[in-house]
């Protein structure tokens, strides 16, 4: 499968390769083979799974459609044919049960997500008239109806659909779906001397601000980065980014030592590190944005961000498991590629720290995919289960090791906003 990309953040010019050891890549390969042949498995079989839920049966974070985008990664880097059979069972599965389930309009649980995955796979350019034009005419339509009232975050709201419907141009729905989106994001931006920020709608009105990527600031700043990149709404996103970048910034901690960003505006208790919140999505986002933006002041504080980030031990950094959203095969795939974008030595050396972390979890004898991924769906104060998913679970590990083998960048990881 082919790989496309429209306006890469990035510099394409400086070399993707992490430059692994001989033994490190062996072992990398091992574990990457075995993540396949766990994900072979029959899906209702996967214990986590067993409660046919919308989301665990075809979403992008923890369903079928997840673990398709690892299939068809190995399946194109590997020349595997069984790996692309089941990719293609998988997105059978997915079609039957859609009608079946219940799912809001989200990229990562809902059916923008699984649009986003077809769209993805598909080797034709986004046209009216297509398999995706429902799905798009419903997003429309829900974010024209004012009564609905919508989250603004990437993982469940605005941000989400809008990156859905970046990768949707030239369509006539894709252009209207973004202008709504920001539309949107213009009425509900709470404004302070600090500058802007949002709030998730069923929070109360003393509630604080988010930071994070996933369900937070840093993710519409990502996300109005990427509009402009696309010289979509420039005049009335810029201003946007510009002042929310500045209030994102202002809640930066001198306090704690190692420590930039936290979860929250109060209270400010150090973040763990990951992805999804803190130091190494934040430092991503300012990064790209700095670069499209060109704002060398964004990115010095991606620069200062991520070298905290590196810095930072597993002793003190809250990393139990091996995921992409907050485990080590997350910040490892971060750090590269922050490494790419910036050449600096250091975040390389941190993506490999992490990578081999991500290594030493590994337990053959204990997992159907080699790994395990720390959740608390199955017992209250948590266990140790074992999880197929994109975000959580083996088949997001299974990218993040797929990229640190090969000599280009991908692109699956663009919900991740890291693309």
């Amino acid at each position: 499968m082919k790989e496309t990309r429209r306006e890469p953040a990035r510099d394409a010019g400086r070399s993707w390769d992490l430059q692994l050891d001989p033994a490190m890549r062996a072992e990398s390969e091992a574990a990457v083979k075995e993540i396949r042949d766990g994900l072979l498995e029959p899906w209702d079989s996967w214990e986590l799974h067993r409660n046919p839920s919308a989301l665990r049966s075809v979403s992008l974070a923890s369903g079928r459609v997840g673990v398709v985008l690892f299939l068809a990664q190995h399946a194109g880097a590997r020349g595997d044919a069984v790996s692309e059979s089941r990719r293609d069972l998988l997105l059978d599965q997915t079609f039957r049960l859609l009608p079946e389930t219940t799912l809001d309009g989200s990229l990562f649980s809902g059916f923008a997500g699984v649009a986003w995955v077809c769209q993805w796979l598909s080797n034709e350019p986004p046209r009216d008239h297509d398999a995706n034009e429902q799905i798009d005419q419903v997003l429309v339509e829900r974010l024209q109806n004012l009564e609905m009232a919508l989250e603004f975050d990437l993982m469940s709201g605005l941000v989400g659909m809008g990156l859905y419907f970046l990768d949707r141009i030239p369509t006539r729905a894709a252009f209207d779906g973004l202008s709504l989106i920001l539309q949107r994001l213009e009425r509900t931006a709470h404004r302070e001397p600090e500058g802007v920020w949002w709030k998730a709608r069923r929070d109360g009105a003393a509630a604080p601000g988010n930071l994070g990527v996933s369900h937070g600031v840093a993710g519409v700043i990502g996300f109005l980065g990427r509009l402009i990149s696309a010289k979509l709404f420039r005049e009335r996103a810029e201003p946007l980014l510009v002042d929310a970048v500045r209030w994102l910034v202002s809640h930066r901690q001198e306090v704690f030592e190692g420590f930039g960003f936290p979860h929250h505006t109060f209270p400010i208790n150090r973040c763990r590190l990951s992805w999804c919140y803190g130091d190494v999505g934040v430092a991503a986002v300012l990064e790209a944005v700095g670069l499209v933006l060109r704002r060398d002041d964004w990115r010095q504080v991606a620069l200062e961000t991520g070298h905290l980030a590196a810095a930072r031990g597993l002793e003190n950094s809250g990393v139990v498991d091996a995921g992409l959203c907050h485990g080590s095969a997350g910040l490892g795939h971060a750090f590269h590629r922050l490494y790419h974008s910036t050449g600096e030595e250091a975040f390389r050396e941190a993506s490999i720290r992490w990578f081999r972390h991500c290594l030493g979890q590994r337990d053959p004898q204990d997992s159907r995919c080699g790994f395990q991924a720390w959740s608390h769906e199955l017992v209250r104060d948590g266990s140790f289960v074992a999880d197929p998913c994109w975000l959580t679970g083996s088949a997001g590990v299974g990218l993040g090791l797929l990229a640190a083998l090969e000599s280009q960048p991908p692109c699956w990881d663009r919900p991740l906003l890291l693309d």
